[in-house]
């Protein structure tokens, strides 16, 4: 997706890209650190909330440059997408682990105790 942004953010008007064009990239690179301090965290998701919602800002910034006429139709429904499949692996991502943390209130010290 970041090759995709900066060939759009290139195409940009020169006037657009130090405004425009470096909010998107620095949402872009936002996300990518979000991701893998995420990858690398125990507890994951509070980083993983973070990570989703740099990706909204980064939607609809892009969406913004549409509207405004600084990325193509076709460019912009390529990043939809690839933004889209984004969005379901966070969301699986963070549903996984909001089970997982579940699954380990139920087995902690406290609760075999009651249970036994």
């Amino acid at each position: 997706m970041i090759h995709l942004a900066l060939d759009a953010i290139d195409r940009m008007p020169r006037a657009q890209k130090p405004v425009i064009g470096k909010q998107i990239e620095d949402s872009m690179w936002q996300l990518l650190e979000l991701v893998t301090r995420a990858g690398r965290r125990f507890h994951k998701s509070t980083t993983l909330e973070d990570a989703v919602i740099a990706l909204d800002m980064l939607r609809a910034k892009v969406r913004r440059a549409h509207k405004r006429n600084l990325i193509s139709h076709g460019m912009y429904r390529e990043w939809a997408r690839q933004n889209d499949s984004i969005g379901r692996d966070l969301g699986a991502w963070y549903k996984h682990e909001r089970e997982k943390k579940g699954t380990q209130r139920k087995t902690t010290p406290s609760t075999r105790a009651e249970a036994g």
